[in-house]
């Protein structure tokens, strides 16, 4: 799954604050539960059913172990919650597919240098399409989708509107994919489109992709890139292909800070 940056910083501080309220308990403030009785003693304005009470304590609001760190099960689980609670929202989250194009022969020089240098073909390009898996088929027609909320980008240009399209069928040889075109007007430009388009099974109907992951599963597509009123043919075209990011390191920085507090708890209770 694609997790949006901010949900991966809302679930990291919900795990932060998960481990440093654990290691706020009373068994951290007083040393452990050999100290607590002596605490309680010594807390001579405390009535007999205060006292009682934290008695109770460590039994019955926390995790005990003959050694390392007490945590309370309250904590454990108000931060489980969060984070699933998180997870969960963040499902309706635009997702961000990133693109390589591999450029193919045929290179308008006089449209495509202005906007990204000399290009060749084997050359490559990154783009980027973002939309929101969830929004709402304008289409009635049953076995064809269409979608007006798409943004993104080729190479250092700002794509800012168009619209997507799926399309499914009843029979074996029926056309299954995902398409769409993406527009922009960058400066000392005009009007220019990146249209991709992918083949895909059926059993994905007339949907849009739920996940990044999912268009990477699709493979090669084909692309072009046209610039308005310059030529009628396409200025780029070529094969367009969906790659996998790498898990962001803050999730396993954020885990392996948490259990290097905790390990020195334990090295400083034994």
């Amino acid at each position: 799954m694609n997790w949006p940056p901010l949900f991966l910083s809302i679930s990291n501080f919900a795990v932060c604050l998960s481990i440093h309220c654990a290691h706020r308990t009373p068994f951290a403030r007083f040393g452990g539960p050999k100290r607590v009785d002596g605490w309680l003693a010594a807390r001579r304005r405390s009535s007999s059913a205060e006292v009682r009470q934290f008695a109770r304590y460590p039994r019955s609001g926390a995790i005990a172990s003959r050694k390392g760190v007490r945590v309370r099960m309250p904590v454990l689980i108000l931060g489980t919650i969060t984070a699933l609670a998180v997870s969960m929202s963040a499902t309706a989250e635009p997702i961000s597919a990133h693109l390589v194009l591999t450029i193919e022969g045929g290179v308008a020089e006089s449209e495509v240098t202005p906007l990204f240098g000399p290009l060749h073909a084997g050359d490559t390009l990154n783009a980027v399409v973002t939309f929101d898996p969830g929004q709402a088929d304008l289409s009635t027609d049953q076995f064809n989708g269409t979608f007006e909320s798409v943004s993104g980008s080729i190479g250092e240009i700002q794509l800012t509107h168009g619209e997507m399209a799926t399309g499914t069928g009843p029979f074996p040889d029926s056309s299954n994919f995902f398409s769409g075109n993406v527009g922009g007007e960058p400066p000392g430009s005009g009007r220019v489109w990146f249209n991709f388009i992918w083949d895909r099974r059926a059993a994905f109907g007339d949907a849009l992709p739920q996940s990044a992951r999912e268009i990477v599963g699709y493979g090669p597509g084909r692309f072009s890139f046209d610039v308005v009123g310059e030529n009628d043919a396409s200025a780029l075209s070529g094969t367009v292909q969906a790659v996998a990011q790498t898990p962001e390191p803050s999730s396993l920085l954020l885990l392996a800070t948490g259990a290097a507090l905790i390990a020195r708890r334990c090295r400083e209770r034994v």
